[in-house]
């Protein structure tokens, strides 16, 4: 998994009379693209739904407005220890699918099938169990 991450947009202001330094002011955060990659995904329900609204961008060329809709989803990652309990659990709110791929079909390997899921996504929470106190 990547793109868990944020940044600050800032903008620069110049002071009449200072000349020393400029403000540096925050506008508006930005979040990258997540990037989820693991084994051939096994939930069917995960899976529909990212090539519903993958069909859905595609026929954004229709007339019909109700069949160019995209369905987002808040979705939850959490990070577990070795015996199954949560450590963290990032919320991510709004999520779309962008991108679906797989890793190249060899017919002479025996190599696992890795799928990549990028989503677009609003933002997202953290909720750190481990140091909740």
């Amino acid at each position: 998994m990547s793109g868990l991450s944020v940044e600050v947009e800032t903008e620069n202001k110049k002071e009449g009379g200072e000349n020393r330094f400029e403000h540096v002011l925050p506008i508006r955060t930005k979040y990258p693209m997540l990037v989820l990659k693991k084994g051939l995904i096994q939930s069917k329900s995960f899976r529909k739904w990212v090539m519903d609204n993958i069909n859905a961008i595609t026929t954004m060329a229709s007339d019909n407005p109700s069949q160019r809709l995209i369905t987002p989803k808040d979705i939850t990652v959490a990070l577990l220890n070795p015996s199954g309990e949560e450590l963290m659990v990032w919320n991510i709110v709004h999520a779309w699918p962008k991108k679906w791929s797989i890793t190249d079909l060899n017919a002479e390997q025996s190599s696992i099938v890795i799928e990549s899921i990028e989503l677009q996504y609003q933002y997202f929470t953290v909720n750190d169990k481990v140091n909740a106190n």
